[in-house]
């Protein structure tokens, strides 16, 4: 076979998650797609004239990772923000050190950002736009909580953004003090406000945060993503499919606005097609408790999941306590009477017995974050649950049980380290080194992979051109800093090499490239 032009790694180890290759030390990439993948003893024969070939050093070749859960938005815009998750509870002090550095660096009446302050602020009555107008007079704030469910403004914010008089939001809860004033305090209206804050920041800087978030990404060895913005329209689409074409080179899915009025709009009017850099098949649904009430209905939320499937769409339910959970698998066997069609639950933490129960009766696919165990498990241990923390993240039994279970960062309300979040899952460890649950509950490093790159594959219905490195597939690479697997190190892992479709797009320089 002929050669000219050809990519090749050899002297590798690859794990090619095909059942079918079981090992190999030689991938052949031609143009974007896997020629060949095998043992071959003398690799180097294979390269000719106008063929680049690289000496893998013994390095693991996995397939690209894919994050199938990521706020692609608000990651790139929490790249420029000032990160106060270092302040202690109440410690306000701290926090106007941080952001008054934060405001040295900028222009004068420059917008400031900063996000995971502790949950305990926004419980402080005094802790209100007032107060930060008292100590930063002349630049508009926006702060958000460490999970990324609530965030304040100061008064110059909300002038910018004209909400001063907003009263009510059927999302989520704007804050109002006796008086009746905005106290810029908002819960579940996260994305709505940051979108709103997009909307007027000069577009330099808004590239310039994606440039950031694409390099993050791809250093990472992030090669796909499924974009889960629930509020996410065709203005919305339409800048994730332009950034798709110019700027992001990790392949994106999205999920779309879950509510009835979207999703007939995008049926009847099929105002999918203009969108051909973008994978979409999943309408995306909220399904919050912020009121004391459940929105939507159960009702509302079966009707929502039959109008979902009867158009041959994936209804994905972002929920995450069990009550939430046993909602979403109700209106799932609900609608699977009808439709077999397999949805998908975002998040899933609390997984107790009766959960257990109900998702052996109706399939359901999961896509969780197991990064939580890592960045959030010493958190969710010294703070009170709801359930056992042995029902919190329990993996392997989410993977007996769930035909799909993948996995996700949930970025930015925690990073988008996909290998911080395999230690979390083949450990269990937080960042303290405590045990987080049960031992039993502790994956392989293989089964963490396949979550982080054939399910979420299968979750888009694109595992049979992706996800494995097989034949006749993209050719989404991750060349490892490492050659073999010890499961205390894995969040040392790095890419040295990050190849989508067959192009490398990122590059350690630890490996040598030679042109022949």
């Amino acid at each position: 076979m002929s050669l000219k032009d050809d990519f090749i790694l050899y002297n590798c180890r690859v794990i090619s998650l095909d059942h079918q290759i079981p090992s190999a030390n030689t991938i052949v990439i031609s143009d974007s797609k896997i020629r060949y993948v095998g043992i071959i003893d003398s690799p180097q024969t294979l390269c000719s004239q106008g063929s680049t070939s690289v000496d893998c050093k013994g390095a693991i070749v996995i397939p690209g990772i894919n994050d199938s859960h990521i706020h692609l938005l608000a990651q790139a815009s929490r790249i420029a923000q000032s990160d106060l998750s270092h302040a202690k509870p109440g410690d306000m002090e701290a926090v106007t050190k941080m952001l008054k550095s934060a405001i040295a660096e900028k222009p004068v009446s420059a917008w400031i950002k900063g996000h995971g302050l502790d949950n305990t602020f926004f419980d402080d009555t005094n802790f209100t736009a007032q107060y930060l107008d008292s100590i930063f007079p002349d630049n508009p704030i926006s702060i958000s909580n460490q999970t990324g469910h609530a965030m304040i403004l100061n008064s110059k914010a909300l002038v910018a953004l004209d909400i001063d008089d907003i009263s009510h939001s059927p999302d989520g809860v704007v804050e109002r003090d006796n008086s009746n004033e905005l106290t810029g305090k908002f819960y579940e209206l996260n994305s709505s406000v940051s979108s709103s804050i997009r909307a007027i920041s000069p577009s330099s800087l808004f590239q310039q945060n994606i440039l950031a978030l694409n390099s993050y990404l791809l250093s990472n060895g992030i090669t796909s993503v499924h974009d889960a913005g629930y509020n996410n329209n065709l203005s919305k689409i339409d800048t994730l499919n332009k950034l798709a074409d110019s700027s992001l080179t990790s392949r994106i899915s999205t999920m779309i606005q879950g509510e009835e009025d979207t999703i007939n709009e995008f049926v009847q009017s099929k105002s999918l097609k203009p969108f051909s850099n973008l994978n979409f098949n999943t309408f995306k649904i909220m399904l919050t408790q912020t009121t004391g009430q459940f929105h939507p209905s159960q009702t509302e939320l079966n009707d929502l999941i039959i109008l979902i499937n009867k158009h041959g769409f994936i209804a994905a339910i972002h929920a995450v306590e069990k009550e939430a959970i046993k909602m979403a698998i109700t209106a799932f066997a609900n609608a699977y009477q009808f439709f077999k069609i397999i949805n998908r639950i975002e998040h899933c933490s609390e997984f107790t017995s009766e959960i257990r129960w109900l998702m052996s009766r109706t399939p359901c696919a999961i896509s969780t974050q197991p990064g939580f165990i890592h960045f959030r498990g010493d958190l969710y241990s010294s703070e009170g649950q709801s359930v056992p923390i042995t029902d919190l993240y329990p993996l392997k039994r989410m993977n007996s049980l769930s035909p799909i279970l993948a996995f996700g960062s949930d970025a930015p309300v925690i990073e988008a380290n996909p290998w911080k979040a395999i230690h979390g899952a083949v450990n269990r460890t937080t960042l303290s080194g405590a045990m987080f649950g049960s031992h039993d509950q502790r994956m392989t490093f293989l089964e963490a992979l396949y979550c982080f790159t054939v399910n979420p594959a299968k979750l888009e219905g694109l595992n049979a051109i992706k996800s494995t490195i097989s034949p006749g597939k993209l050719a989404d690479i991750l060349i490892l800093n490492k050659d073999h697997i010890e499961p205390k190190s894995i969040e040392e892992i790095k890419p040295m090499m990050t190849i989508v479709g067959g192009k490398i797009v990122w590059d350690s320089k630890d490996l040598t490239l030679t042109f022949h």
